[in-house]
Order: C-alpha cells, then structure tokens, then sequence
C-alpha cells in the first residue's frame, strides 16, 4: 500500500462528515465545491456527522482530514490526491486569501480563508503536519 493509501484509510477510518443544509446531490466540480467551501459555507455553515450532531462550528480552520471527509461525503469516487492538489497547488490561485498554517493546539496542519487583511499563503512551512509531512514533502509526493 503507497504513502496515499494510508493516509486516506486512515482518514476515512473516521465518521464521515457533511456541510449543515447542503444537499449531497452536487453539480460543480470538486474544485468550485472546494472554493466555495472555503469563501462561504465554511464561514456559515456547521459540519455535521450523519447523525446530525455538530462536528465543527461554522468560521474554523480545517484539516486536511476534515477536508477530505467532507468532500469525500459529496464526490464518493474521489481520491485524496486531487484534494490535496487543489490545497498544496491551487488553492492560492483558486480562493482569496487562501492560508495554511500549522496548529500548535490541535497539532495539524490547517487550511482557511484570511480576512480581507491578509494576504494569500503557507506558513509553518517546514513543520511537519499529522501526516509527518512538510508542504515540500507533498509538493514532491504531488509531482
């Protein structure tokens, strides 16, 4: 099993999640879901578990497990590495603001939107994230 199929066991291994009120049936493609994920609903809206229980509250910064989880719940079929190319390649082209940083209280690597004063990037950039990566190392495995 490659490096890839790890990690996305392992995240799938967790409680699938979805966006509050937004319905799984989907028409844009995986990268306008992700844009608007994280200019609007990310800010409105709660993620959820099947259950209905709260997961996160609305305006927080994501993981790339959280990310995957909630993309994976609208595009069944879809793998981890195009995720993680719209977040290590074109997510700063793609949404205003984008920025990742490392979280020293949750211990993972995090991506959002900024507010309107800060600029677009990827900071921490030579800490290693849960997954024992840098952003190089996933620019490198992206390659």
């Amino acid at each position: 099993m490659d490096t890839l199929e790890k990690i996305t066991k392992n995240i799938c291994d967790n409680d699938p999640i979805r966006i509050s009120g937004l319905l799984k049936k989907r028409t844009e493609s995986v990268e306008e879901f992700l844009t608007k994920f994280f200019t609007t609903w990310n800010q409105e809206k709660p993620t959820i578990y099947l259950d209905k229980r709260v997961q996160t509250e609305p305006d927080k910064r994501r993981s790339l497990g959280d990310i995957y989880l909630i993309v994976h719940y609208y595009y069944p079929r879809i793998g981890l590495k195009r995720v993680l190319r719209f977040l290590y390649q074109s997510g700063p082209d793609l949404v205003p603001r984008f920025r990742s940083s490392f979280c020293s209280t949750i211990k993972k690597r995090v991506f959002y939107q900024g507010d309107e004063a800060q600029s677009t990037g990827y900071f921490d950039e030579d800490l290693n994230d849960e997954y024992g990566k840098t952003i190089k190392k996933w620019e490198d495995l992206l390659k």
